[in-house]
């Protein structure tokens, strides 16, 4: 998924230096549209992709995601699981990516 054009009118030196996004309800998303949860949380990890992109291409100093809440951290539920496991995902692409350029 190619990262969106930054808009031209954009004004990079006025950027802050830090963001930070929670990502929540990726389940409740998928659920809201009558499709597996997993599918919610997979869009989740596309929508990271494009973050983390677009965030490098405007000289972004710090990226800050809270992909998941401390009440799921080794939690035996499928969902806490699968929470963990798009975070594990996320973190193993990003280095392959890493790694190739």
């Amino acid at each position: 998924m190619p990262s969106p054009p930054v808009p031209s009118q954009l004004d990079l030196t006025r950027l802050p230096k830090h963001v930070g996004i929670i990502m929540d309800g990726n389940g409740r998303w998928a659920q809201q549209r009558l499709i597996p949860r997993f599918q919610g949380h997979r869009n989740a990890v596309r929508a990271v992709r494009a973050v983390v992109e677009t965030a490098a291409e405007l000289g972004l100093q710090v990226l800050t995601l809270y992909a998941f809440s401390t009440e799921k951290l080794g939690s035996p539920s499928p969902r806490g699981q699968c929470s963990n496991g798009v975070a594990s995902r996320i973190s193993a692409e990003g280095t392959r990516n890493d790694a190739r350029k």
